[in-house]
């Protein structure tokens, strides 16, 4: 694609990301994009876990994994912790720790 469609397109397309396969351009600024997106669709919650729990144990796993741990405070019987976590997976998150 020549320099000048390339501009003709991104006037017209203001908001998309162009793309060479062939070259490679554009991706980096793409996985910023998607990235910064989906980081952007979360829910700050505060949950509870049994430590003896193997179930419990995985779903803490998975929260540092997949969420932004904001604070983990360990009792005796009980780990509390408050994340940021990506809306599409509050209600697993919350219903293991229930």
């Amino acid at each position: 694609m020549s320099t000048d469609e390339l501009h003709r397109l991104k006037s017209m397309y203001p908001a998309a990301v162009f793309v060479s396969a062939l070259h490679g351009r554009g991706a980096a600024e793409l996985l910023e994009i998607v990235a910064s997106r989906l980081a952007m669709d979360t829910q700050l919650i505060r949950l509870s876990f049994d430590p003896d729990s193997n179930e419990h144990r995985r779903a803490i796993a998975d929260l540092y994994r997949h969420a932004r741990v904001v604070s983990h405070v360990a009792n005796d019987d009980r780990v509390d912790i408050e994340a940021e976590i990506p809306r599409r997976l509050v209600e697993r998150f919350v219903r293991v720790s229930a």
